[in-house]
């Protein structure tokens, strides 16, 4: 996978000109990605996959995660969210209280990857010899709510940032801004060796 990403990577690394765009074509691709993941979920609950076929399907998603999508949240966390944050501020209206979308974004970062991190400490719990069959199911069942709770998160999240977030930070942002967005994403960009396909 990475030699494709490596294939598409080189306009990227040197130009990106319309950067929330480029997020939602990220979207695009993180989307993709939760269908397997939404498949495994209910294979997991339907079926009595073998433990080696959980693994190599989760590992998908997990390397994934690792890569593209961490790299898109890094888009967002250092590049997007510290221009837009104090504009929001600015704004009461913008905002649930005393919290701003921007915080509504990285608390949903923070509950995704503690799910997926506890989706890999059930992966090797599952992997021990030791396991029984009643653990198993426990543990098999605890994965597919973990999940589900990936799936959802997820899908709520990119609604919000394609439909509102990115809305307000282009009516927001200058173009000075937006470019400077931009030029970061361009630098994440020249430091990895993956990006988000679509």
């Amino acid at each position: 996978m990475k030699s494709d990403i490596q294939k598409n990577s080189h306009n990227l690394k040197t130009k990106i000109i319309d950067a929330t765009a480029e997020m939602k074509k990220c979207h695009q691709e993180v989307l993709k990605h939760l269908d397997g993941l939404q498949n495994l979920k209910e294979t997991i609950i339907k079926k009595n996959l073998p433990v080696s076929a959980i693994k190599n399907e989760w590992d998908k998603f997990n390397d994934f995660a690792n890569t593209s999508l961490l790299l898109h949240t890094r888009d967002e966390e250092q590049a997007l969210f510290p221009l837009l944050e104090p504009k929001l501020c600015n704004h009461a209206c913008i905002g649930t209280g005393s919290i701003t979308p921007v915080e509504m974004m990285m608390t949903d970062h923070k509950n995704i990857h503690a799910a997926i991190e506890v989706i890999n400490y059930l992966t090797k719990l599952l992997g021990k010899k030791e396991v029984s069959n009643e653990l198993s199911f426990v543990l098999k069942n605890e994965m597919a709510a973990r999940m589900a709770m990936i799936i959802k998160t997820m899908r709520n999240h990119i609604w919000k940032e394609d439909n509102v977030l990115y809305q307000i930070a282009r009516s927001e942002l200058s173009f000075e801004e937006l470019d400077k967005v931009s030029q970061k994403m361009v630098v994440f960009r020249s430091q990895s060796d993956f990006i988000c396909l679509h």
